[in-house]
């Protein structure tokens, strides 16, 4: 037993930590954890929306073609992501998701369909707009899981989901009308393009869970990446669109949607994710489309006008309003399809 020398109780006893000791370093360790768990989300929001920003800066002051961008982004990506799952996940199963015929259909799946058609469309949709609109609209996706859970389960969504929905569609009428049904001011290219990215959104945040599961997300993502990054050229010939400005500054901004974009906000979401859970994670992440319209605005110097303002608060709201605490009818299927939980855009 150590004496404290003050008349206090000893922080010891027998050697070991004395039991109040114990559970404030418990305490004191969790509430660090806990930070830490909020601090990877919030941070890998801010990186999502400079990646998205560094897309447009591409796009518009180098002159890069998204036919090369994007199988050049994926791939590479891709490459890093199995590096990385080799020293982070179990190397022996960096092969194990081509042994069996049902995994390799759904990674086919994961990969072609929701990774490269999220990236396809998602940076389309920037080409086409900008960067704080095409991210807004990706965040359409947990609306369109709950549309999806609903109609699976022959029911209506609960009253919270309702308001979710009406909000995504107002604010998706407002992008695109300005509150006039006879004027179409957001381009049909980018709300065509940006409806497409939040379906693919919807599909690849619910379809590959099994899959991760049994292989490592990390193993599971960089296959799919490699998948469709090989899809993409062979239907779209990248090396065929090589154009623009390849200087510093242009070099520069890939490097950071590849490494910031990709791999750096994807390590950041999911060990937050680990900590905080699904539903802090996407409300926290939520700071993505912040950032966006901040670089926009001040870098980029997009003008948006106070109905696009607008549009963007309802739909980024319903990630809120999904992430309130309390039962609707159908909020056990829609926890588990991943609603209050968008995925990183990889």
């Amino acid at each position: 037993m150590v004496d404290c020398g003050n008349g206090a109780a000893p922080f010891f006893l027998n050697g070991r930590p004395r039991p109040i000791l114990t559970e404030r370093m418990e305490r004191g360790s969790t509430v660090a954890s806990t930070r830490k768990g909020y601090f990877c989300c919030l941070l890998a929001g801010v990186a999502w929306g400079f990646a998205g920003s560094c897309g447009q800066f591409l796009f518009e002051r180098c002159g890069w073609d998204v036919d090369f961008l994007i199988p050049a982004r994926i791939l590479s990506a891709g490459l890093l992501l199995l590096l990385a799952a080799s020293f982070l996940e179990d190397r022996h199963a960096l092969l194990q998701v081509f042994r069996d015929k049902r995994d390799l259909i759904d990674l086919l799946i994961f990969g072609i369909v929701g990774i490269g058609l999220c990236q396809y469309s998602y940076y389309t949709t920037i080409r086409a707009s900008n960067a704080t609109t095409a991210t807004v609209l990706c965040y359409l996706g947990p609306v369109l899981i709950i549309l999806w859970v609903a109609l699976r389960a022959r029911q209506l969504p609960g009253g919270r989901e309702v308001v979710a929905v009406a909000a995504a569609v107002l604010g998706t009428f407002l992008l695109a009308t300005h509150g006039d049904p006879t004027s179409l001011t957001l381009s049909r290219e980018a709300l065509i393009w940006g409806i497409i990215s939040a379906f693919a959104t919807a599909l690849y945040s619910v379809q590959p869970k099994r899959l991760t599961a049994k292989c490592g997300t990390l193993t599971c993502t960089g296959w799919g990446m490699i998948a469709a990054g090989i899809f993409l050229c062979l239907l779209r010939r990248p090396w065929q669109h090589v154009t623009g400005i390849f200087d510093a500054a242009a070099l520069a901004a890939f490097g950071t949607v590849v490494l910031i974009g990709s791999v750096l906000c994807f390590g950041l979401y999911f060990t937050g994710l680990a900590i905080v859970g699904p539903t802090k994670a996407s409300v926290l992440s939520a700071t993505e489309p912040l950032v966006s319209t901040l670089l926009s605005v001040f870098w980029l110097h997009v003008v948006f006008l106070p109905m696009d303002y607008l549009g963007f608060a309802l739909i980024v709201s319903t990630i809120f309003l999904l992430a309130l605490p309390g039962k609707t009818r159908s909020a056990p299927e829609t926890e588990q399809a991943g609603v209050a939980q968008p995925q990183p855009r990889s």
